[in-house]
C-alpha cells in the first residue's frame, strides 16, 4: 500500500486559558522529555493537544507519522486508499477501530485526517479530526498533534492515550520497540482525571 510520506500538498473540504498536564517520569523521548498534554473545551467538544521535540530531523519525523510501515510500529495499522481524499480503515494500538479520510497533506509539515467509528460517517456529528504539525527547532524536530471533536466526558481517557502514543513515537524514533500500550495508559488515567479541562 502507498503512503503519504512523499505526497504533494493538498486539501479537501470538510463539513486562552488551558489546563495542561506534563507529568515527568522515566518514559523519555529521544530528546529527553515527556510529551506535554493539554486538554481543552472548544464549541462543546473536547480537544487533546500533545507536543514534544525529538532528536531527529523533520523528514524522519514526518516519515514516522505518514509512512504506513512505520505507523504500525508505534501507533496504528492503516488499510485502504491512503491518498488525499481517500478512505482508510484504522486500528490503533489502543484497540480503537474506525475509518478516516485524509483531508489535508502538506509534506513534511502538516497532516489532517477526519475520523469516525467504523459504523459512523466521518462527516457526522460524532466524527473527530486529527491534525499533526511538524516543524524544525534547534536540535531536532517538534511535533504537535491535536485530536479534535472528542466527547468531553471521555477527554481524560484520550489525553492519557495520546501521552502514551507519543511516548511510543519517541521509542520508535530511537530504534526500539514500544512496550504494551494498555498497562501504561491504565496507570496514567487517574492523573489525567484530576486535571481541569480548559477553554480553547
Amino acid at each position: 500500500m502507498d503512503d503519504l510520506s512523499t505526497r504533494t500538498t493538498g486539501t479537501t473540504s470538510s463539513t486562552g486559558a488551558s489546563a495542561g498536564l506534563d507529568v515527568r517520569d522515566d518514559a523519555r523521548t529521544t530528546a529527553g522529555t515527556t510529551p506535554a498534554v493539554t486538554m481543552l473545551r472548544r464549541d462543546g467538544r473536547g480537544v487533546v493537544r500533545v507536543e514534544d521535540t525529538f532528536a531527529t530531523d523533520v523528514d524522519d519525523l514526518w516519515s514516522a507519522i505518514a509512512d504506513v510501515d512505520r505507523l504500525r510500529r508505534w501507533l496504528v495499522d492503516v488499510e485502504g486508499d491512503l491518498r488525499l481524499g481517500g478512505a482508510v480503515s484504522v486500528r490503533f494500538t489502543s484497540g480503537w477501530e474506525g475509518t478516516g479520510v485524509v483531508q489535508e497533506c502538506d509534506p513534511p509539515h502538516r497532516l489532517r485526517v477526519a475520523m469516525a467509528e467504523a459504523d459512523e460517517s466521518v462527516d457526522g456529528a460524532a466524527g473527530t479530526e486529527i491534525v499533526a504539525v511538524v516543524r524544525a527547532v534547534p536540535g531536532g524536530a517538534h511535533l504537535t498533534i491535536e485530536d479534535r471533536g472528542l466527547p468531553l466526558d471521555e477527554i481524560h481517557f484520550h489525553g492519557a492515550g495520546w501521552r502514551v502514543h507519543v511516548e511510543d513515537l519517541g521509542v520508535h524514533l530511537a530504534g526500539r520497540t514500544p512496550e504494551e500500550w494498555r498497562p501504561r495508559w491504565t496507570a496514567l488515567v487517574p492523573d489525567f482525571e484530576t486535571v481541569e479541562v480548559g477553554d480553547a
